[in-house]
């Protein structure tokens, strides 16, 4: 390395930051990071897991680049898989980020040959080190990838790429012995891919101690960023209001018991690069814009500039609504009536059905157990995702259910549910199982006397059970997030929107995402109604 690099010194050991300035060139000029101090600690920590939750702007592309770069040169037959959501997005980093640092003078005089494979989708070192670009955004996708084996995945614009290509690609890396993954995109919504990776990291950010009053400036909330951005001269403390420097960052910890993934947040001002006068004064004026409401929107500064996943993209529930109806102390379900009495006191319980026949990946028969207190509030008692089973093995199980937990009254689908209703109501009687049909109407709950169904309006009945949620624990509650999450999935998919044909307010969901869980719940609040003779009767 001594011949390679001028002043090197044999016995002493490099961070890869420093190799990267002594190794690569960026435009002819030697790779340096002093307008991006955060990337110094990026480039020299390897943990198992990484996530990259990043404003645009900030030089993640090049860093990611450079980094892999560094780590081939440094690792024999160290082989990277970089995955992105489109073949336009593979070959633009292949060609431009990756290209120019594996053409730079040094690295192509050490460490290529005249033999060595260099195409957009393969990149191959005389060290016998591999990267290989390739791009998938679905499960199908991501099973063309599995061919190959890898040392490290590096998945750009995760935001895009769905959890289940990334289920499926991941086990590239079991036969090597660094399993390396990287997640790296820009925020959408809270429901998105990366945020769900970001929650389970220890989520790191770039504090900024104030050289006037002494405190800390920790970019982690919407209010903060814009606060630091408010003023058109450069970043401002937001506890004083004087100026700040931020370059004398440092990256600190917000969540402690997740080190084994490394969460960290890159929001547009804390590289210096941007801090400039012409990069300051474009960046103030979108903090402007978006607090006037013209031209640029807040979930857009959001995104792009703080680099914050937002709900204002109107979905209807958060990750962190949900979170806060989770009880972390119940960690298991209620095993019947009389467990969960002894907790809540007295129940009215109702079992709601949303069933599938289809048998579709994407749509599940779900029965959701629910309680009603004395003090309205709601409580859920035990849930049950059905998949891939016959439609009688389905009712046999549901008819166990609302035994074991004496339901009061069992509220099912309608829409692809007639029989299966039919046959809860033979069994059962009519009194204990109503069914319940969703319809666009002015009037929210309509029993049905010809048809013997409750007709309620979509869009309001749900409503009030996506409002319950978002009151959290004074309202509707759960046990624990690590029992329920698989549960909540099916409810983060669901936004609202305006039906372009009729101009009313709706609410739709993600297209590979299903909803099920969410609409038994629904049904069970329906159901209670039912029970309190809260509708109004055909006409």
């Amino acid at each position: 390395m001594n011949a390679i690099v001028r002043g090197f010194d044999p016995n002493r050991k490099y961070k890869a930051s420093e190799l990267a300035s002594g190794l690569l060139t960026l435009r002819g000029d030697p790779l340096k990071f002093d307008k991006h101090k955060p990337w110094e600690f990026i480039y020299n920590v390897a943990p198992p897991e990484m996530v990259l939750k990043a404003g645009r702007q900030v030089g993640k592309s090049v860093s990611q680049g450079g980094r892999t770069i560094i780590q081939s040169v440094t690792h024999k037959h160290f082989q990277t898989a970089y995955v992105a959501p489109s073949q336009k997005q593979a070959s633009i980093f292949s060609n431009m980020y990756l290209k120019p640092f594996r053409h730079g003078k040094i690295v192509r005089k050490y460490f290529m040959s005249k033999d060595s494979v260099d195409n957009v989708y393969e990149k191959e070192f005389s060290n016998g080190s591999k990267i290989y670009v390739r791009y998938a955004q679905n499960e199908q996708e991501g099973d063309r990838i599995r061919g190959i084996t890898a040392d490290q995945i590096l998945y750009d614009e995760v935001q895009d790429i769905l959890l289940d290509a990334i289920h499926v690609i991941n086990p590239i890396l079991d036969a090597s012995k660094y399993r390396y993954k990287i997640y790296s995109g820009t925020s959408k919504s809270t429901a998105n891919t990366l945020e769900r990776l970001w929650l389970r990291s220890n989520q790191m950010e770039w504090a900024m101690k104030c050289d006037h009053c002494r405190k800390w400036n920790i970019p982690n909330t919407y209010a903060r960023c814009i606060a630091i951005c408010r003023q058109p001269e450069g970043p401002v403390c937001y506890h004083c209001g004087k100026s700040l420097d931020v370059n004398k960052g440092q990256w600190i910890e917000t969540v402690q018991d997740r080190r084994r993934v490394y969460g960290l947040h890159l929001p547009q001002f804390i590289m210096s690069s941007n801090t400039g006068s012409v990069e300051w004064a474009d960046l103030h004026a979108k903090v402007a814009m978006a607090e006037e409401g013209f031209h640029y929107s807040p979930g857009k500064l959001a995104n792009e500039n703080f680099g914050l996943a937002t709900d204002l993209s109107g979905k209807a529930i958060s990750v962190h609504d949900a979170m806060a109806c989770c009880r972390s102390e119940r960690v298991s379900w209620y095993k019947n009536r009389q467990e969960a009495q002894k907790e809540f006191g007295h129940l009215r319980i109702v079992c709601g059905v949303d069933w599938s026949c289809t048998g579709s990946t994407k749509s599940y028969t779900v029965a959701s157990v629910v309680g009603m207190d004395l003090f309205g509030r709601v409580h859920l008692l035990y849930a049950e995702i059905m998949q891939g089973i016959h439609i009688l093995t389905q009712v046999d199980r549901i008819k166990k259910i609302i035994s074991q937990y004496e339901c009061d009254l069992c509220a099912s689908d309608r829409g692809v549910g007639v029989v299966q209703a039919q046959l809860l109501q033979n069994f059962f009687g009519l009194d204990k199982v109503i069914m319940v049909q969703y319809v666009t109407a002015n009037r929210r709950l309509v029993f049905n006397r010809e048809g013997m169904f409750l007709a309620a309006d979509r869009t309001t009945s749900m409503d009030l059970m996506v409002h319950r949620i978002r009151r959290g624990g004074a309202q509707f509650t759960t046990p624990s997030w690590n029992l329920t999450q698989g549960l909540w999935e099916h409810a983060l998919s669901i936004f609202e929107e305006e039906s372009e044909r009729s101009s009313k307010r709706m609410y739709s969901k993600d297209e590979d995402t299903p909803d099920d869980w969410l609409h038994s719940l629904v049904f069970a609040m329906v159901g209670f109604e039912y029970m309190t003779g809260n509708y109004q009767f055909a006409t």
